[in-house]
């Protein structure tokens, strides 16, 4: 695939993938009962680590980095609690064949480091970090295909 065709998807796996660019660390105490009521309730056995807060379209949003069974787990809410999109850290082979056999094809001399499920609405879609690769991160559909 050349750059050219790489651009676009680039872009939207950066604009989905980053909730907010500017993001403000702030303490528990400052992030709105309904995130945190959300957050329990949502995700239970998740221990939050960081609260951060950031804008999305001009609204305010909160992002409570946790982890949950000794794995990695982002989520971002609105300032009344609903999840706008949350990120979990999975084992490779965890991820769907389509995804796995796309890695090999489109990149046969990578490694996968990191890789993370990510959620959107009703759409999920595969974060990876790759070593010996033309692209350091990339972002698939389960099918396979590059997210656009």
């Amino acid at each position: 695939m050349n750059s050219k065709k790489l651009i676009p998807v680039i872009l939207s796996a950066a604009t989905a993938l980053t909730v907010f660019a500017s993001e403000k660390k702030i303490t528990k105490a400052e992030v709105p009962a309904a995130v945190l009521d959300s957050f329990s309730k949502s995700f239970p056995g998740a221990h939050a680590k960081r609260y951060t807060t950031g804008q999305e379209n001009g609204k305010a949003v909160f992002e409570v980095e946790s982890i949950r069974d000794k794995r990695t787990l982002d989520v971002s809410f609105t300032t009344m609690g609903d999840i706008l999109q949350s990120e979990e850290g999975i084992e490779t082979g965890e991820l769907p064949p389509a995804v796995t056999e796309a890695v090999h094809k489109m990149f046969p001399q990578a490694t996968v480091k990191r890789a993370e499920k990510m959620t959107r609405g009703s759409k999920s879609y595969f974060e990876l970090a790759l070593r010996n690769a033309p692209k350091k991160e990339v972002l698939f559909a389960p099918d396979g295909k590059l997210a656009k």
